[in-house]
C-alpha cells in the first residue's frame, strides 16, 4: 500500500509535465517560481502594449472584426488546454487503473494557471479593451453590442469549464465540448452582426 501514493504521484507529477510541455505556454527551465511569473508579467505587457497598438491602428469598423478573432483566439487556447488536460486526465487514470478526481486534476491545472496568471489575465483585458472600444465608439449596432456581451460572458464559462473540472474526466469531455460549440454558435452570431 505504501508504494501506491508514490505512483500517484509519479503519475499526477509526469502528467503535469506533459501538459505544460504540449501546451502553448513557455515555462523556462532553472526558473524559480518567482522568475517564471516575473517573465510571464513582461510577455503579458508585450501582449498588452501590441494589442492596444493594433486597435489604434486600425478604422473603428475593423475594431469589430479584430474582436471577433481576438474571442476566437482566446477560447481556442481555453479548449485546446482543456484537451490535453482531458488527454492527460485519461492516461493518468490508466495509470493509475482508478478513477482521477476532478479535484487533483485542479491541483495540476493551478500550477500551471499560478505561473501563467500573468498572460491569461493580458488576453482577457485585451479582450474587454476592445469591446470597451466599442462600445465607446458606437461602431456596432446595439445587437451587435448584445451579442459581443453574450459572448465574452461565454468566454468566461469557458475558461470555467477548462480551469475548473467537475465531476469525471467524461462529465469535463462533454462540458468542453457543449462549451466550444456553443462559443461557434454565438461567435456565427456575432460576425453576422458586424
Amino acid at each position: 500500500m505504501r508504494g501506491k501514493p508514490h505512483l500517484r504521484t509519479t503519475i499526477v507529477l509526469f502528467g503535469l509535465a506533459s501538459i505544460l510541455a504540449c501546451s502553448a505556454v513557455r515555462i523556462e527551465t532553472g526558473q524559480t517560481r518567482e522568475e517564471a511569473v516575473e517573465s510571464a508579467e513582461v510577455r503579458a505587457r508585450g501582449i498588452r502594449a501590441e494589442w492596444a497598438t493594433r486597435i489604434k491602428s486600425v478604422s473603428p469598423t475593423e475594431i469589430a472584426a479584430l474582436e471577433a478573432d481576438l474571442i476566437g483566439q482566446v477560447v481556442d487556447i481555453y479548449v485546446g488546454f482543456g484537451r490535453r488536460v482531458a488527454a492527460q486526465w485519461r492516461e493518468a487514470e490508466a495509470g493509475r487503473g482508478e478513477v482521477v478526481t476532478a479535484e487533483e486534476m485542479r491541483k495540476m491545472i493551478d500550477l500551471w494557471v499560478e505561473r501563467e496568471w500573468p498572460i491569461l489575465k493580458a488576453r482577457e483585458d485585451n479582450v474587454e479593451y476592445g469591446a470597451d472600444r466599442m462600445r465607446e465608439d458606437a461602431i456596432v449596432s446595439e445587437l451587435a453590442l448584445e451579442a459581443v456581451n453574450k459572448l465574452l460572458l461565454h468566454m468566461y464559462e469557458v475558461y470555467n469549464a477548462v480551469f475548473f473540472p467537475m465531476g469525471t474526466l467524461s462529465d469535463y469531455e462533454v462540458g468542453l465540448d457543449r462549451a466550444h460549440q456553443e462559443a461557434q454558435r454565438l461567435m456565427q452570431q456575432y460576425r453576422q452582426l458586424i
